[in-house]
C-alpha cells in the first residue's frame, strides 16, 4: 500500500487497525489547529509573505489530500470560519509533490 492510498482515512482504518488510525486523526486534528495559528498570525501581520506563502502551500497541499477531506467534514466546525473558508476557497499557486512523490516510495 502507498501513502497516496494511506491517505483516505477509511483505508487507513483498513490497514493499519483503529487504534493507529485514532494515532492519525489526532495528528490530523494538531496539524489544522497548527495551520489555523499560522492563518492568524499572518492576518495579524506577524509572518513575513515570504514565510506565509511556504505555510500556505503545504496547509492547502494537506487539505487536498482525499483523507484530509474527508476527515475535515466531520471537523470543519471545531475551527474558525474565516480559516475554515480560507481552506475551502483559496487554491494552490503551483503544483506540490506528495510525499509519496518525493520518496519513491513503492518503487521496485
Amino acid at each position: 500500500m502507498t501513502l497516496d492510498q494511506l491517505a483516505s482515512v477509511g483505508e487507513i482504518v483498513g490497514a493499519i487497525g483503529v487504534v493507529m488510525s485514532l494515532a492519525y486523526l489526532a495528528i490530523f486534528f494538531q496539524c489544522f489547529r497548527y495551520f489555523e495559528n499560522m492563518f492568524y498570525r499572518h492576518k495579524k501581520g506577524y509572518l513575513d509573505e515570504e514565510v506565509w506563502t511556504g505555510w500556505k502551500r503545504l496547509m492547502l497541499t494537506y487539505y487536498s489530500r482525499p483523507g484530509f477531506q474527508t476527515w475535515w467534514k466531520h471537523r470543519r466546525d471545531v475551527f474558525s470560519e474565516s480559516f475554515a473558508i480560507f481552506l475551502e476557497t483559496e487554491k494552490l499557486d503551483r503544483e506540490i509533490a506528495t510525499y509519496h512523490e518525493i520518496s519513491n516510495l513503492g518503487s521496485p
